[in-house]
């Protein structure tokens, strides 16, 4: 489904945030798509925006966003899959 879709069903509670979030590294992991991944942190993130969603209602809020190793961000490593980096 398109991550509208998705969207809709968090939102009318078809399906929780963290249903999502399980779903989308169990998926990726099944394809070896991952470099790394925290669940740990995966997991406090999907509670947290299910809490902002019984609050309020935010478009995208709750929808799983993987990205790609070659993308600087704050809390991993950037190796670009490469051993050199």
């Amino acid at each position: 489904m398109t991550a509208l879709e998705l969207a809709q069903k968090i939102r009318r509670r078809e399906i929780s945030v963290i249903e999502a979030m399980q779903s989308a590294v169990r998926r990726e992991d099944m394809n070896n798509a991952l470099i790394s991944h925290n669940l740990t942190e995966s997991l406090r993130q999907a509670e947290a925006a299910q809490k902002r969603l019984d609050e309020a209602d935010f478009p995208l809020c709750g929808v799983p966003v993987i990205v790609k190793d070659n993308i600087c961000t704050k809390q991993w490593e950037t190796t670009c899959a490469s051993k050199m980096l």
